[in-house]
């Protein structure tokens, strides 16, 4: 079983990507997620295999204002301001519980793409208690910084661009086994997302 997750799909350039780039992309399953109802016509005629989702993807179903920015919609950011559009949203670790759990086995690949503007880390904080992180080989993740400041001035629950860094990192070290390598990448960073690009036919982050 192969499976592609596009969290954050937007206008789907991502999954286009994928699709012209990534090795034997035509053999996985596509699940994109995008919160955004204003680009919901442009997967309608997305081939069979591609499994769109109008959800903001998050740690409990349920419902949370979106503003939608240039650079791209949060329900962080929408909830914090109070104002904004109510957009449903999903639990994703228990999406991908129920999706991947009789499916998974040996020879599986699972890729999933997270763009979903800083609510990466309670969705991936969830993720690695449920363990439904560990159905996932690769995780290429847009890690978002709170504050520009420096680590002596930041406040202890800000984060800058080194601990997104150190995520990327400590991810890849921690889930990884000799029977099931788990390759983490800071899918924002055109530098450190170039090794990847390299090795999966030139598919790139946008």
């Amino acid at each position: 079983y192969k499976a592609f997750f596009d969290l954050g799909s937007r206008t789907g350039d991502q999954l286009r990507g994928f699709q012209l780039r990534f090795p034997g992309a035509t053999k996985f399953q596509q699940f994109p997620f995008e919160a955004n109802p204003a680009f919901n016509a442009l997967y309608l005629t997305q081939a069979g295999n591609v499994h769109y989702n109008n959800y903001a993807v998050g740690v409990q179903n349920g419902t949370l204002l979106l503003t939608d920015r240039s650079v791209g919609s949060s329900i962080v950011d929408g909830s914090k301001g109070g104002n904004g559009t109510p957009v449903k949203v999903i639990d994703f670790a228990e999406f991908v519980g129920s999706t991947l759990s009789t499916k998974v086995s040996e020879g599986s690949m699972v890729v999933i793409k997270m763009d979903i503007e800083k609510m990466e880390y309670p969705v991936l904080h969830r993720m690695l208690l449920t363990g439904t992180l560990l159905y996932a080989d690769d995780l290429l993740l847009e890690c978002h910084h709170t504050s520009n400041k420096s680590p002596q001035s930041r406040a202890y629950h800000e984060i800058g661009k080194e601990e997104c860094l150190e995520l990327v990192a400590l991810l890849g070290t921690t889930l990884s086994t000799t029977e099931r390598p788990f390759t983490s990448v800071l899918w924002n960073n055109k530098k450190t997302a170039k090794e990847y690009t390299k090795q999966h036919g030139g598919f790139f982050p946008t």
